[in-house]
């Protein structure tokens, strides 16, 4: 039996995080500075990849600051049920996140912290596409909560604001 000849990298189908006609839904509309919102569950499948790209594509309503950034948490979870088997008191569903009894900065401490899109001071109507981080997917689901500290809002119209979780597959190849 031969043995393969070489590995190599390539992407996967992409899993789509946004307001309409993505994987999972969540309403980034007008989410304000200061407070986060929770997605849909997000299904990475039962043969999911082992790492995933974060790339955000967002748009602010007004120049954010400079440097500040934007934070990405995931409650995993073994169950598709919103509601069901959730860390941090995430309800599953596409909805504002304020954490348990109402103390968001120690909630998302309880969820995998997956990392920062930090972002430029470039004017409204203006989309900032960031790579965020390579994300390991432990289980097959997740609630994506994205916690805004940009120093403006989100644009008003969701059209543009996407989160991308695209897979890095290795691939064994015969030459």
């Amino acid at each position: 039996m031969a043995l393969p000849d070489f590995n190599r990298v390539q992407n996967g189908s992409e899993i789509t995080v946004k307001s309409s006609g993505g994987s999972a839904a969540i309403t980034m509309t007008s989410v304000a500075n200061g407070a986060a919102r929770q997605s849909a569950k997000i299904d990475f499948g039962a043969s999911r990849a082992r790492e995933y790209l974060l790339i955000a594509e967002i748009e602010m309503a007004a120049t954010p600051t400079a440097g500040n950034a934007i934070e990405f948490y995931m409650g995993w979870s073994n169950d598709s049920d919103a509601g069901d088997d959730n860390p941090a008191g995430l309800s599953g569903a596409d909805a504002a996140y304020t954490g348990q009894s109402s103390n968001l900065d120690a909630s998302v401490k309880q969820l995998s912290y997956l990392g920062d899109a930090v972002v430029s001071a470039l004017a409204t109507s203006t989309v900032q596409r960031i790579t965020v981080a390579k994300v390991e997917a432990p289980m097959r689901y997740g609630s994506l909560v994205v916690y805004n500290k940009a120093g403006s809002a989100f644009h008003s119209s969701a059209t543009n604001i996407a989160f991308r979780f695209i897979p890095v597959l290795d691939v064994i190849e015969d030459s």
